[in-house]
C-alpha cells in the first residue's frame, strides 16, 4: 500500500505542482485510523471541525477516517475517539 500511496502523491505533486507551477507540500504519514464518533453528528462535519487547523487532507470512511497527516497532530486532535493505534 506504501507504494500505491507515494505513487499517487507523486502523480498528484507533478499535476499541481510542475504541471501548473503551483507549490504544494504534502504529508509524508498516509493513515487509515478507526474511529469512534459521536452520536447525532454528521461525521465528515464532525472531523472537519475537529481538525481544524491540523495540516493535512482526510475523508470519512465507515470506520474511521483516510488521512494524509502527521500521526501526532491525529493523536492530539482526536484523542479518545480514537480505536486502537493507525
Amino acid at each position: 500500500m506504501d507504494e500505491q500511496v507515494n505513487s499517487s502523491l507523486d502523480r498528484m505533486r507533478y499535476e499541481l505542482g510542475e504541471k501548473q507551477r503551483i507549490p504544494l507540500t504534502t504529508p509524508t504519514e498516509a493513515l487509515k485510523i478507526d474511529l469512534v464518533f459521536p452520536e447525532n453528528v454528521r461525521r465528515f462535519d464532525w472531523l472537519n471541525e475537529t481538525l481544524r487547523g491540523v495540516p493535512g487532507a482526510w475523508a470519512v470512511i465507515p470506520t474511521g477516517a483516510l488521512v494524509l497527516a502527521p500521526l501526532a497532530a491525529m493523536r492530539s486532535a482526536l484523542g479518545g475517539h480514537l480505536i486502537g493505534s493507525p
